[in-house]
């Protein structure tokens, strides 16, 4: 074999040894890939930086605190609680949650769900609610300033909140006033706020509530160029149903007056109880109502649930009225409703269940031949 032969060989060797370094690289390569990508960790929503609390110019200690979407501040809803802003409770809807404050409004959200109620007035969130935990959280901003306070996150690291009331002035802003009445009177220290309605709900104002006067007027300030009605919630006013007026549109520092507000009361059933199973004496079933004030006579209508057609309209003059068992089917579900009348024949009271339930019993089957 020649020197050039031999030189020829020696280096198709090195060749080949080279190449399958660079396999063995590759592969090694390939399998590190592998087991990282099989062992990274999965990626969780959390602050960017710390967040800061100050409420009234003092730092405020939250660990709930969360930053989505880098301009919604998240918390979990007992922290408001801590801060001395009311009551945390649990609905009784399935995933609700209540936050009761202590002016009188109370927040309502449903987990997961980017709908919350301030009283009964639906209000769309800009990020739903969420759990963490086994924690409700909840966006601060729309839990502050539904609360009636000013919340401000120009710098994202810090989220000041201001408790203190907000000066207004009364003459440059726009007002609506009215009258509440129940049977021709005024009604006083009947709690009105002031909405704007949005798509099928109302949005309330905040800061918006106040309280008749002995005569039953009431005035709202401080609201914005717009249409305004003035709303009766029956969760701040426990004996009356919830009432909207029309809206009235004000603008440039207007006073507009509403059209009166006419209460309704709402009548407490006796008996029978909802939902009971009554026995008739003497083949009769006795129907029993609180009075209500004011009322000179009643209307007692009786139908199936889930019918539109009333079986039974009687008119009576007292709370209270017997009907024949006789005329109705055991086991049969009825629906109770009384109307309280004035001497015009205007309403001034209804039945209106218990916990929003209808007045509804039966009644019990005959047994032993009886």
């Amino acid at each position: 074999m020649t020197r050039r032969q031999i030189i020829a060989n020696h280096r198709k060797q090195q060749i080949y040894k080279i190449g399958a370094l660079v396999l063995v690289m590759c592969l090694l390569m390939a399998i590190c890939t592998s087991a990282l990508a099989q062992t990274r960790p999965t990626a969780t929503v959390s602050p960017e930086q710390p967040l800061l609390l100050i409420v009234d110019g003092k730092a405020i200690e939250a660990d709930s605190l969360e930053l989505r979407r880098g301009q919604q501040v998240m918390v979990w809803l007992r922290d408001l609680e801590k801060l001395g802003w009311g009551k945390a409770a649990t609905g009784t809807a399935p995933g609700e949650f209540l936050f009761r404050g202590n002016n009188n409004i109370t927040l309502s959200f449903i987990k997961g769900q980017g709908v919350a109620k301030v009283n009964a007035l639906a209000v769309d969130l800009s990020v739903d609610s969420y759990m963490k935990n086994g924690k409700l959280m909840v966006p601060l901003s729309f839990a502050a300033k539904s609360l009636g306070y000013t919340f401000d996150l120009s710098y994202k690291a810090v989220a000041t909140i201001s408790t203190q009331p907000v000066k207004v002035n009364v003459e440059k802003t726009n007002s609506i006033s009215g009258i509440v009445t129940y049977a021709d009177k005024g009604v006083q220290g009947v709690f009105v706020c002031a909405v704007k309605k949005v798509g099928n709900n109302y949005a309330a104002v905040k800061n918006s509530t106040t309280r008749t006067a002995v005569d039953g007027s009431f005035k709202i300030t401080g609201l914005p160029d717009g249409a305004w009605n003035a709303y009766i919630y029956i969760g701040n006013n426990p004996f009356y149903l919830s009432r909207v007026s029309e809206p009235v549109t004000v603008s440039n520092g207007q006073t507009a007056r509403i059209e009166p507000i006419i209460l309704c009361r709402i009548i407490t059933s006796l008996s029978p109880q909802i939902d009971q199973k009554v026995i008739p004496s003497n083949g009769k079933i006795d129907i029993r109502w609180a009075p209500c004030p004011n009322a000179v006579s009643y209307k007692l209508r009786v139908r199936q649930l889930g019918s539109k057609e009333d079986g039974m309209v009687i008119d009576c003059k007292t709370s209270n009225k017997q009907i024949l068992a006789s005329k109705l089917y055991p086991g049969v579900k009825y629906v109770i409703k009384v109307s309280a009348l004035d001497a015009s024949g205007n309403e001034l009271g209804v039945t209106a269940g218990s916990s929003g339930k209808p007045w509804v019993f039966s009644v019990a089957p005959k047994t032993n031949g009886r």
